[in-house]
């Protein structure tokens, strides 16, 4: 197994800032701007204690810290997935790695049919793994972001 997940905490506030407001990761992201600090720990604390939250810590092989996997339950029916994966760790696996386990967490968790993923449209790594993960592509739905493509995995 070339990497692994492991539930957030508390003691991760200070990575997980560092790793969002990475530059490539900004650059790749929807909102394609950093956060404060105090954004992200308001996100954060809501994040941990928020049952419709799993926010999950991607590790290598070796226990560094590589990125993140959050899933959210939106309604009864579905879920959203984002993934932050920092540059040195793409390209090996471990990021369909952690889409696919979480999103096995996910169903486990909720009672979800679907879980939704809105990735930007000129992102094709990004969208190449979560097709690797059993993603398939959808007609963007009313919450999809402009400019972005809509994947989705069904429950089985």
């Amino acid at each position: 197994m070339p990497g692994l997940l492991r539930p957030a905490t508390v003691d991760d506030a200070c990575s997980i800032f560092t790793w969002r407001n990475d530059s490539w990761l900004v650059g790749l992201s929807s909102g394609r701007h950093a956060v404060t600090w105090e954004e992200h720990a308001d996100w954060f604390r809501r994040a941990l204690a928020d049952p419709r939250y799993l926010l999950l810590i991607i590790e290598n092989e070796g226990g560094v810290g590589a990125g993140t996997v959050r899933l959210e339950q939106v309604d009864e029916e579905r879920a959203i997935v984002t993934i932050y994966l920092l540059r040195e760790f793409t390209g090996r696996g471990l990021g369909v790695q952690a889409l696919s386990e979480a999103c096995a967490r996910g169903f486990a968790r909720w009672p979800v049919c679907a879980i939704h993923a809105y990735i930007r449209a000129d992102n094709r790594p990004s969208r190449s793994a979560f097709a690797k993960a059993g993603f398939t592509d959808a007609d963007p739905g009313r919450d999809c972001p402009p400019d972005h493509c809509e994947m989705i995995l069904r429950r089985s």
